[in-house]
């Protein structure tokens, strides 16, 4: 689906931005019509901020970033604007993206391809807070900044290359108030402009977009994703970053947009609710553990056993059985991740040998698993 809304025409400003600048907030208004004719199909790219992880309606940024976009104004025309990517999350009309939960850069660059064949002429970046993480099991290529500057580089060179109409944002990655995990990020953070500058000196159409100067009380408790407010917020900087893009940078989405006829997203208001999955086949398995890492949050918080039902996995709409059975497979999983950080890993049977409950979880969905570890929490 895309969105369709008629915006306040006006004229920007052309971009001048002196060698190793990155764009800066300006508090663009709602509504500015971004370029006048152009359809403006969007992929966002990154880890689980990009996906929405922990926001309470799963959109993330993306919505706030839609509703600015699409504002209303007097006297004015219509920005048109289509999510691509191949995952979705959320409960907004068109939730598309291409984030990955606990993912590196090199996990990005490996996967993005069939995102990037939807030929976006906007793609957001914002990756490498993963790479950052002293835990290896989440870092997998390792936490030192530069490397992890010359793999984000590669990804971007992977976008260029597959898209070479579109004009890419790549984030200086946002903060967090982990000790451990603060001073390399804010060593990849300053090498985030250099990489960018490399590319756009070699004609390219990217720029680096500021996002290091959001504080962290935009943080929540886990001092690695946003709260609401800093969802909405990271949507206004998105936004305001897309309004700087120079006019002529902006070129038509190339081929149709993308087919999502036979995307099938499995709701309440499906058949989950009687214990059978309305997804595609290609969906199942995939809803376990990020409703368990959600369902996590709700058992840290002061609402009570009962309502916990109520309000965490029940509010997918699924059965008595399916709920009670998530209960058990997350604590399951909570032993397991207990163990294997004491070293008892071995002694506890697989995920796959847990799923042994009656219920139906397969239709679930998800990205991928998120949650805390012993050093730090993925993103």
């Amino acid at each position: 689906m895309r969105f369709s809304v008629v915006c306040v025409a006006a004229l920007f400003a052309p971009l001048t931005l002196a060698a190793g600048d990155v764009l800066e907030y300006k508090s663009t208004p709602p509504g500015q019509v971004i370029k006048e004719g152009v359809k403006l199909r969007i992929l966002p790219v990154g880890d689980s901020i990009t996906e929405g992880f922990a926001s309470s309606d799963g959109n993330g940024y993306r919505l706030k970033l839609a509703e600015d976009l699409l504002a209303r104004s007097d006297n004015s025309v219509a920005n048109d604007v289509v999510f691509a990517g191949t995952l979705h999350s959320g409960n907004m009309t068109d939730g598309f993206h291409a984030g990955w939960p606990g993912k590196t850069i090199q996990y990005i660059a490996d996967h993005v391809g069939p995102s990037l064949q939807q030929r976006p002429n906007i793609i957001l970046l914002m990756a490498g807070t993963n790479d950052m993480n002293r835990n290896r099991a989440i870092s997998v290529e390792g936490n030192d900044p530069e490397g992890a500057a010359d793999r984000l580089g590669g990804l971007v060179d992977q976008m260029i290359a597959a898209c070479p109409d579109a004009t890419i944002l790549v984030a200086q990655i946002i903060n967090t108030c982990l000790a451990e995990q603060r001073p390399p990020t804010i060593q990849f953070q300053k090498l985030i402009p250099s990489v960018v500058l490399e590319r756009r000196n070699a004609g390219h159409h990217v720029l680096a977009v500021d996002f290091a100067s959001l504080s962290d009380t935009i943080l929540r408790p886990d001092c690695i994703h946003p709260t609401d407010g800093g969802y909405r917020i990271m949507g206004d900087y998105w936004y305001d970053f897309i309004a700087q893009i120079p006019k002529d940078w902006i070129n038509k989405p190339i081929g149709n947009d993308p087919d999502r006829s036979n995307f099938q997203i499995a709701s309440a208001d499906k058949s989950l609710s009687n214990g059978t999955s309305a997804a595609p086949s290609e969906f199942k398995g995939k809803w376990l553990m990020p409703l368990a890492f959600q369902e996590r949050a709700y058992r840290h918080s002061p609402i009570t056993m009962s309502n916990r039902k109520d309000h965490g996995l029940k509010q997918h709409g699924l059965s008595d059985d399916a709920v009670e059975a998530g209960h058990d497979l997350i604590h399951e999983a909570e032993v397991e991740e207990e163990r294997r950080h004491s070293g008892d890993a071995n002694s506890m049977p697989s995920m796959g040998s847990q799923q042994k409950k009656g219920a139906n979880l397969e239709g679930m969905p998800s990205s991928g698993q998120k949650g805390q570890d012993k050093t730090g929490k993925k993103a």
